[in-house]
């Protein structure tokens, strides 16, 4: 079984987290950061999924067909930064399998 050393520092630090779980306006604050921080990550993952579906969009205008692995490449990628170089590299495109090959570099995040 670990046991932590018994240093000063280490039993005030618990103290201070005892102390904090105690109080419930801390703790009040705590959880709202907590939902606000939810609802921050699932709206962009939203927004993420909405700029997917435009960018498939784009590709069916373009070139007609958009590959199973490309649309799901696009609907993993969260990041949406990522989603605006995209619309870049579409126009930069001259067919869907350059568009493949240029998305297969960008890490999904």
């Amino acid at each position: 079984m670990f046991r932590l050393p018994d240093a000063p520092a280490i039993q005030q630090a618990f103290e201070q987290i005892d102390r904090l779980r105690n109080d419930p306006e801390l703790m009040e604050l705590y959880r709202k950061r907590r939902l606000a921080l939810v609802d921050k990550a699932l709206t962009n993952r939203a927004i993420a999924e909405g700029k997917s579906k435009i960018i498939i969009a784009l590709l069916n205008c373009k070139f007609n067909c958009v590959p199973e692995d490309v649309q799901n490449k696009l609907l993993a990628m969260w990041n949406l930064e990522q989603h605006d170089r995209l619309v870049t590299l579409i126009r930069d495109s001259e067919s869907i399998e350059e568009f493949a090959s240029q998305l297969r570099l960008i890490p999904v995040e």
